[in-house]
């Protein structure tokens, strides 16, 4: 009777650890993307910023952590430490001005909003995201958001 618990605990134990590999697995293919896109560039340049490689990697922990808990028999308050490091991580951008200001980049070239500072080109010449500048090449300028919405159907 104790070599069959004994066995079953192993198995047990194995079971756990192949739902961790499996669990790390699948992370590891699901964030290769996100690491590729977002890192190489950042460490491929001269000026990469501490702050976004940190935003970066703690995304990167996070993701894992939330991947990876779920299958661990631990207690309770061992499976609240996703949920508090998912809130940190939405908190986080508010207290890194390079990710923010990473965040605005991406959002102006995606969808044409530009917050004011932001550096476009447009025909082969910088242009840098002030009023005068964005009334001056004819898109709309919103003064309560301080941004410049440089889309085609928002020209006046």
């Amino acid at each position: 009777m104790i070599k069959l618990i004994t066995m079953k605990n192993f198995f047990l134990v194995l079971y756990t650890i192949f739902k961790v590999l499996i669990c790390l697995l699948i992370t590891v293919f699901l964030v290769y993307g996100f690491m590729n896109v977002s890192i190489r560039p950042i460490l491929g340049n001269d000026n990469w910023d501490f702050q976004i490689v940190f935003y970066l990697l703690f995304t990167l922990f996070t993701l894992i952590a939330l991947w990876i808990i779920p299958f661990i028999k631990t207690s309770i308050i061992i499976k609240l430490i996703p949920i508090v490091l998912l809130i940190v991580q939405f908190k986080l951008p508010h207290l890194m001005p390079s990710v923010i200001h990473q965040f605005k980049q991406i959002y102006c070239i995606e969808d044409g909003i530009c917050h004011e500072g932001a550096e476009v080109y447009r025909k082969g010449q910088k242009i840098i995201i002030n009023k005068e500048n964005c009334l001056k090449y004819g898109w709309k300028w919103n003064e309560e958001g301080k941004f410049c919405n440089l889309n085609d159907w928002a020209r006046e």
